[in-house]
């Protein structure tokens, strides 16, 4: 194998395993479960998040199961 084809074949490697390994625990999982209207032909906004330093930030995929595993979060749900 050529080195640049081993040098990008390990980024790429490096990349999936740096996004496990790089997750801090969030300060806060939150669930909106208030009713709310969707405009037509719209699609809804996430309904969960987290908060991180006081900042709402959206969950990307995979981040629900590492934050209960990892950090014993469970969403808290508002209502």
């Amino acid at each position: 194998m050529k080195a640049s084809t081993l040098a990008i074949a390990l980024t790429f490697a490096g990349a999936a395993q740096a996004d496990a390994r790089g997750f801090a625990c969030p300060d806060a999982w939150i669930e909106n479960r208030m009713p709310g209207i969707a405009a037509p032909g719209r699609a809804s906004a996430p309904r969960d998040y987290f908060v991180v330093g006081g900042a709402r930030r959206a969950i990307r995929p995979g981040e629900r199961a590492l934050a209960r595993r990892r950090c014993g979060l469970a969403p808290r749900i508002v209502r």
